[in-house]
């Protein structure tokens, strides 16, 4: 739908995107950014999105082994049914995702999907992501973790609303919860509601040493 690349300064506001289902690993997805600084999205609806692409998203970050910085995504309504994920953030730093619906992930193809919002470091980037903030979003019916956090750094859960979250996932191997980190570490999980979970209401795992500083503080965990 949207694609900012190697940009910088750069918003899209108040737009409504479906449709975006080319059957292409990580690029059906209604807005991308790829290594770029200082974007935001923001009163944006997005919706329809996915079709059989095995990484589709309504909204995707994604260094390309490179990193993206201080990109906003705020207030938006991402619904897309058919998405593997509705937000994946890949290698991202000093980000905000603030006051956004989110609801509709599905797992496709294989159980490491489904998520609502995602923020993951990948091996080609390591150190990358540090200082994001996921704040005062509702995220409902995925059928995977609401909110995923895989090898960040300084991260912050703070205010979220999550229900009816991890409905159909049911993988060993990982943290599955409404919130669920995983080798994460100096992470502030505060002030959450959490509700009607298939499996945990927050999960802190990890397969290695040295990971831990975790804050669990106020949380409302019912169901």
């Amino acid at each position: 739908g949207v694609m900012f690349e190697r940009c910088s300064l750069s918003r899209v506001s108040g737009c409504d995107i479906s449709g975006a289902t080319i059957p292409r690993v990580g690029y059906a997805s209604g807005i991308f950014i790829v290594e770029s600084n200082g974007v935001t999205i923001d009163g944006c609806r997005l919706h329809g999105n996915g079709g059989d692409a095995l990484q589709a998203a309504d909204i995707q970050c994604d260094g390309l082994g490179k990193l993206s910085r201080d990109v906003r995504i705020e207030n938006n309504d991402c619904l897309s049914t058919d998405a593997a994920i509705n937000v994946r953030c890949y290698d991202l730093s000093d980000a905000l995702i603030r006051g956004n619906r989110v609801s509709g992930a599905r797992i496709i193809g294989a159980q490491n999907n489904g998520y609502g919002i995602l923020i993951y470091e990948t091996a080609s980037n390591p150190g990358s992501c540090s200082e994001n903030t996921v704040s005062g979003n509702t995220v409902s019916h995925t059928e995977g973790s609401g909110i995923y956090l895989a090898k960040s750094n300084r991260p912050r859960v703070l205010e979220n609303v999550i229900q009816d979250v991890a409905t159909v996932q049911n993988d060993a191997t990982l943290p599955v919860a409404a919130i669920a980190l995983n080798q994460s570490q100096f992470t502030s999980v505060v002030d959450n509601k959490i509700s009607r979970v298939g499996r945990a209401g927050i999960s802190v795992a990890s397969d290695r040493e040295g990971v831990g500083h975790v804050e669990v503080r106020q949380n409302m965990i019912a169901s």
